[in-house]
């Protein structure tokens, strides 16, 4: 399946502005995503690009990319919810973008209440491993009262749970695990991922230090 690499799915957010605290969520969620996707027998690298832009349409400058990009006024491209303005965002930058698209509108806990589901294994996947993760890794049920404290004011998130543990259940039976299993397995690769990420950020900022000390060149 085309899909971009998770470099340029990086790029992209960093064009767009995308807040600290949105990558930080997308990295853990493309970490669950692939894990997931090798344990179900989905496409990974078309569900890590998926899962790392799936919120595209929260950053920043995403209204005004693709009000640009229709010829439109920003207010009428930040009407829409973050699922549809980011998948047609993608769909308007063209391949390798557009073909995730799909899965990026379909990725709204909403979606297996009013349309459209998800439907292939790999929108399951990027739709399930967002519905793990919040601001750190919380899994299913954590996950669930998370999004009813944040958007319970706009419908009942509850409606939508019979929907998302069918496809939970799926996904475990793909993997030919139970679901306790499937959801240890990939929170010990979100944690892997978030622990990597701040080795990261440590080697960074280290070499920040030693090239800022007096005298050096």
């Amino acid at each position: 399946m085309v899909h971009p690499a998770p470099e340029l799915c990086l790029d992209l957010l960093a064009e767009l502005a995308a807040p600290g605290h949105l990558v930080a969520h997308l990295r853990q969620v493309s970490a669950a995503a692939g894990r997931l996707a090798v344990l179900c027998g989905a496409d990974a690298g078309f569900c890590i690009a998926a899962a790392w832009l799936h919120d595209v349409g929260k950053a920043r400058l995403a209204p005004d990319r693709l009000a640009e990009l229709l010829g439109v006024d920003r207010d009428c491209a930040a009407r829409l919810d973050h699922g549809r303005l980011g998948a047609r965002l993608l769909r308007l930058l063209g391949s390798p973008y557009a073909e995730l698209a799909d899965a990026v509108e379909r990725h709204l806990i909403g979606s297996v209440l009013f349309g459209p589901p998800p439907r292939t294994l790999e929108e399951k996947t990027v739709f399930f491993a967002d519905k793990l993760v919040g601001a750190e890794w919380l899994g299913f049920r954590g996950r669930m009262d998370d999004l009813a404290a944040r958007h319970g004011h706009l419908f009942d998130i509850r409606l939508c749970e019979p929907g998302t543990e069918a496809v939970f259940l799926e996904l475990a039976h793909e993997a030919a695990l139970g679901t306790a299993d499937l959801e240890r397995l990939v929170g010990a690769s979100v944690a892997e991922a978030v622990l990597g990420a701040a080795a990261q950020e440590t080697e960074v900022g280290h070499g920040r230090c030693q090239g800022s000390r007096p005298g050096s060149d």
